[in-house]
């Protein structure tokens, strides 16, 4: 699906788009990193 939408977008619109999605994905791991920092105490535990 995100590869149809993004074929029809200009050359700036796609790299608007991988931007966007680089950020969020980046958003995501880190996330997940403390997340699993706090969920590791409490396995310790």
């Amino acid at each position: 699906m995100i590869t149809f939408s993004a074929a029809g977008m200009s050359f700036e619109q796609q790299e608007a788009f991988d931007g966007m999605m680089s950020i969020i994905a980046v958003a995501f791991v880190a996330g997940m990193i403390f997340w699993m920092r706090r969920a590791a105490k409490t396995i310790a535990a």
